[in-house]
């Protein structure tokens, strides 16, 4: 059955390669059937036999109709020919097979990750980083060795069953014993399959582990340096590649036992075939063709079991991708067909809750609105479900229960990539790709000019300290933009954001890191956006918001105040017993 299901997906993907790779593997086989039959009248000829096989005798009527002379020579030449040809087809069928393994891969990877983009952040929040980046490199690449292995396995069966009716032909009785004795040789080794899948599925489970350990190690490396814990990381990752160095080896001995211990078996068929020989009175040619198909179906047997064995090893490789793609297809994200152009009247939360668990509610029967070309800051307390708003405003995580609007129409009618184009998100500690900062910035938006890239860099304050670098817009920034300082960061972070024009500007805690200096530039940028622009600011210093036209205090996904800031410290309250610690904190 798994092989079954995996045939059928290598089948559904190309259909043409698999199809004309059988046919070539069909004629490849007919081909080296010719080279055994032409063995029986040169060893005829050689040893001047009058005791001629039926071979032979076909052979030389066919001979006699073309009007060729059956002279040694020419068995000779044709021999060399059919050879030839079966080696020519040998190396077409083997490239066939590499293409349609890269096929396959390319195809594989495409659809996979389209499916986890397709899901989105809330997949790809709840999986492991290590398991995905194994599945892109380690698992594919062994899926398409899995593609070899069926195709090999194909080959030889097919093979196999070719090879057979030349022996039927010369002794049926004799090819009978033999075929019994090869399966009863055989078939404990086809049976190991359940062994093979589960060495097989050991070792992708501890790569993942080895490599989620890398990917964290690496994620981390300042902290992992800071903390002085270099050599407590490396000890973890060693013990996650030493299980995964077990698990390989255990896997790949047994692929080896399975290969090699066939073949001393195999050379008591020889003997068998030898011994029926003198029984059946056999002629020597037709005893040298016996010899030579069974010579050729030794490895074949050997090949069969060795592809059965890799097949099953890697197909939990198949499986993980293909529970990969299962599991994002679960997670439906509601996505209409309305194109949104700009927000003209408000965005409306109405009764709007989610959890991540079961447990607690994130966001609470929460209600608001926000005006078209208003400031909006929310504030409160870590883990209160601030940056959660932002994530549904997006569409990163799937509304649960109420309804988000914009002008009056449902956020699930629209097509939400049509909203996330018309906003500009700066996230909380943002990064940068390992590139310019000329294609950072115009990343968001390709086609932006050389006067509007200027213009946006002016803007954000960008531009004074780009001008200063040796290579300027061309400076490499570094993975996750490394080489840059916080202001310097989040600056180019917000020139990102504006460049595409957008109608909403999201900035998630953007200044929380920021010195006084880089926080009054980003302010800066923000005025002259100001009421042109619609602006929700998630903020943790409290004085970059003193602008906003309405505050929302949250705590456990519940609005407890609202107000402007003057309001707000009127009231007296939550809002102003946190600009208090604010204050205490920073005259400390």
């Amino acid at each position: 059955m798994k092989f079954y299901s995996y045939i059928k997906f290598i089948t559904k993907n190309n259909f043409s390669l698999v199809l004309l790779s059988y046919l070539i593997l069909l004629i490849s086989g007919l081909i080296e059937t010719a080279s055994l039959l032409i063995i029986a009248p040169i060893v005829d000829t050689i040893i001047n036999n009058n005791q001629e096989s039926q071979i032979t005798k076909v052979v030389t009527d066919i001979f006699n109709n073309f009007g060729i002379k059956f002279d040694i020579w020419y068995l000779f030449l044709i021999y060399f020919l059919v050879i030839l040809a079966k080696s020519l087809f040998d190396v077409f069928t083997g490239r066939l097979m590499i293409k349609m393994k890269y096929s396959v891969i390319l195809k594989t990877i495409s659809n996979t990750y389209n499916s986890i983009f397709k899901a989105g952040w809330e997949y790809i929040s709840s999986e492991k980083q290590g398991k995905l980046l194994n599945s892109f490199t380690r698992e594919i690449d062994r899926l398409g060795d899995s593609l070899a292995a069926t195709g090999r396995l194909i080959s030889s069966s097919t093979k196999f069953i070719i090879f057979l009716f030349v022996p039927l032909f010369i002794s049926w009785e004799i090819t009978l014993v033999t075929f019994v004795f090869i399966l009863i040789i055989g078939l404990p080794f086809f049976l190991m399959g359940k062994f093979s899948r589960n060495l097989g599925k050991l070792s992708t489970q501890t790569s993942n582990e080895y490599l989620s350990t890398l990917q964290e190690n690496f994620g981390l490396a300042k902290i992992i340096i800071s903390f002085a814990k270099q050599a407590y990381s490396l000890k973890i990752m060693l013990k996650n590649f030493s299980e995964h160095i077990d698990a390989s080896v255990k896997s790949q001995t047994f692929a080896l036992l399975l290969s090699n211990l066939y073949i001393p078996f195999g050379i008591l068929g020889i003997i068998l075939i030898y011994y029926l020989g003198q029984v059946y009175l056999i002629p020597i040619s037709s005893l040298a063709v016996l010899f030579a198909a069974y010579y050729k179906i030794i490895p074949v047997m050997s090949e069969m079991i060795t592809s059965k064995n890799s097949f099953d090893a890697s197909y939990t490789s198949f499986e993980q991708i293909n529970s990969i793609q299962n599991k994002t297809k679960e997670i439906i994200k509601p996505n209409g067909n309305i194109k949104f152009n700009s927000l003209k009247d408000s965005l409306v939360f109405k009764n709007v809750s989610f959890s991540y668990n079961k447990e607690q509610k994130t966001i609470d029967n929460l209600s608001f609105k926000i005006k078209s070309g208003e400031f909006i800051a929310l504030v409160g307390k870590s883990g209160g479900g601030k940056t959660t708003i932002i994530d549904l405003i997006l569409g990163l995580n799937t509304l649960q229960k109420g309804e988000i609007l914009f002008d009056n129409i449902k956020q699930s009618k629209y097509d939400i990539n049509t909203i996330r184009a018309k906003t500009g998100y700066v996230p909380q500690g943002a990064a940068l790709f390992n590139d310019t900062i000329e294609n950072n910035i115009k990343w968001s938006n390709n086609n932006a000019s050389e006067n509007t890239l200027k213009r946006i860099c002016l803007e954000t304050y960008s531009s004074e300290f780009i001008e200063k670098l040796p290579e300027k817009y061309n400076t490499i920034v570094g993975e996750r933009g490394l080489k840059l300082s916080g202001g310097q960061l989040q600056r180019i972070s917000l020139a990102r954001a504006l460049v595409k024009d957008p109608d909403i500007i999201i900035l998630d805690e953007a200044t929380s890191s920021l010195d006084t200096q880089s926080e009054k530039k980003i302010q800066k940028s923000l005025d002259s956006i100001y009421r042109i622009k619609t602006i929700i600011v998630i903020a943790h210093r409290l004085s970059t918001i003193i602008k906003a036209d309405k505050i929302f205090v949250i705590d456990s996904g519940k609005i407890l105040e609202q107000g402007n800031y003057k309001e707000l410290i009127e009231k007296n309250g939550k809002f102003k017993n946190m600009l208090d610690d604010q204050k205490f904190i920073e005259i400390e």
